[in-house]
């Protein structure tokens, strides 16, 4: 923790990576509301992709939001459905906003 502390105002410790969960000793430091405020605008003026950029490059940013290798009910999207499969479908949707399967068209 820096060791420099303001003189004449109330002394506040801020937390220099805004992350709530964080407990790192060594992210804290001495500051004044003002300069805590700061900090505070400062950090939230970046986009979620900005601080993604941050903290894992661009590379490493556009891998993690990048749609590849998502398995997230998608996995058969696209691919025949025998008429019981889509049965279980309809039937699974009842009560919900969305109607009973019905098959895309093709433009």
């Amino acid at each position: 923790m820096d060791t420099t502390i303001p003189s004449g105002k109330k002394i506040h410790v801020c937390h220099a990576c805004n992350n709530g969960k964080c407990s790192n000793p060594n992210h804290l430091y001495w500051g004044t509301a003002s300069e805590n405020a700061l900090d505070r605008d400062a950090f939230y003026k970046k986009t979620i992709w900005d601080r993604m950029v941050d903290k894992y490059g661009l590379d490493g940013a556009s891998a993690l939001n990048s749609r590849k290798g998502n398995k997230n009910g998608s996995g058969n999207r696209g691919a025949v459905k025998s008429e019981e499969h889509k049965k279980r479908i309809s039937e699974s949707t009842i009560g919900r906003k969305r109607g009973p399967y019905k098959k895309r068209k093709v433009e």
